[in-house]
């Protein structure tokens, strides 16, 4: 197949897999997820922590010295080099920063997506407001 595919289905399926498959809920709850956790030592100042799933996917995961996730990173499919004909992997990651605490929760206010290397997206909260009552008819087209 030439040109890129993503198993999460497009960014919106990217999306989803960061929220489900990928979270750091998931990850902080590894044992009850059947998730095996390895550690690959220190980049920079952030802890490497990789987490594998029973289906072998990978995330890897970054933790700075307070034990807050800064950044996850996962290969995302592949693209074809076009001159080779040969796959090149595509790797996505996410940077989180600005954190502040709402509700109980730190929460990033800052993140930043990332393929290749390669800002691709970045999203800053002004505010978030957690279990907040949200009728129905603000999601119906």
């Amino acid at each position: 197949m030439n040109g890129h595919y993503a198993q999460a289905g497009g960014p919106n399926g990217a999306f989803l897999e960061l929220e489900t498959v990928r979270s750091v809920l998931r990850f902080l709850d590894y044992q009850n997820r059947g998730l095996k956790l390895k550690d690959r030592g220190m980049r920079a100042s952030r802890r490497a922590v990789e987490a594998e799933d029973a289906d072998g996917r990978v995330t890897t995961y970054s933790l700075e010295p307070d034990g807050r996730v800064s950044r996850l990173e996962f290969l995302d499919g592949q693209s074809i080099n076009m001159l080779t004909g040969q796959p090149i992997p595509l790797v996505q990651s996410y940077e989180f920063s600005g954190h502040r605490v709402i509700q109980g929760v730190l929460t990033p206010m800052k993140i930043e997506l990332f393929i290749n290397g390669l800002r691709s997206d970045s999203m800053e909260l002004s505010s978030v407001r957690y279990n907040s009552a949200i009728p129905d008819s603000q999601f119906r087209p």
